[in-house]
């Protein structure tokens, strides 16, 4: 098991755009992709048109909002731990279209996260890792975990579109790049969708002149498939 000591805290309510998303290993490079555990990847900006103040990966981050959302069945609660496998087995049941939600223990209140194979097939009966009771049941099949309120209510759209942005990574020969597939945002406080597609960097040398995301990648020649992309990060994703 892995701790982490006094982690990241970042606060929704104080800045204009918070997104919190779960990182994985690149899908294609011509650098050499090594598998890795997933990490918390947070961007923040403190106006919608300034700079990213915060761009980069965590091994894990607390998230604090305000008292007003009452997310949880205990109105004392305002911090959500968020950590890489809870990050992770939350985009693969989101891509996966499982159905999540969110119930605290009947014994103890605590809210309870199924991670594992746990995380993998929605189910009634549910464990409690901080009590250790195991006779709390939902009223339907789900995957429990306290990341699915904080999604659905700190996003404050939703929906996610595919950019109008095509990119020919053939014209960029002799130029380094990176691949992702992009991912739902675990949380997103931003007034704007979300994109979702195909993300890439392209450096010269040192310098990146190519970051964004795309809704088609053309490489030697064919469409990348966003779908197959995203198999190969998770398929490298050490869990």
């Amino acid at each position: 098991m892995n701790y982490e000591v006094d982690p990241y805290t970042v606060y929704l309510d104080k800045h204009a755009e918070v997104g919190v998303w779960c990182s994985m290993p690149a899908a294609l490079s011509t650098f050499e992709i090594k598998p890795r555990p997933p990490k918390i990847h947070v961007h923040v900006r403190d106006t919608t048109e300034s700079l990213k103040r915060i761009d980069k990966d965590f091994a894990a981050i607390s998230a604090v909002y305000s008292t007003r959302q009452c997310l949880f069945s205990n109105d004392s609660t305002i911090r959500v731990d968020i950590t890489p496998p809870a990050a992770f087995d939350f985009v693969c049941a989101l891509e996966a279209h499982q159905e999540m939600g969110s119930i605290d223990c009947s014994r103890c209140g605590h809210p309870h996260l199924d991670l594992g194979d746990f995380g993998k097939t929605p189910h009634r009966k549910h464990f409690c890792a901080n009590c250790g009771r195991d006779s709390t049941w939902s009223k339907g099949p789900i995957i429990s975990t306290p990341l699915q309120p904080m999604h659905d209510r700190t996003a404050t759209h939703l929906t996610c579109l595919l950019p109008n942005r095509s990119l020919n990574l053939d014209d960029y020969r002799g130029h380094s790049y990176t691949v992702w597939a992009s991912t739902p945002a675990i949380v997103w406080t931003a007034s704007r969708p979300q994109e979702y597609g195909i993300h890439v960097h392209v450096h010269d040398g040192q310098d990146r002149v190519i970051d964004d995301t795309f809704g088609e990648v053309i490489l030697n020649g064919k469409a990348l498939v966003r779908e197959e992309l995203l198999r190969a990060m998770i398929d490298r994703t050490i869990v």
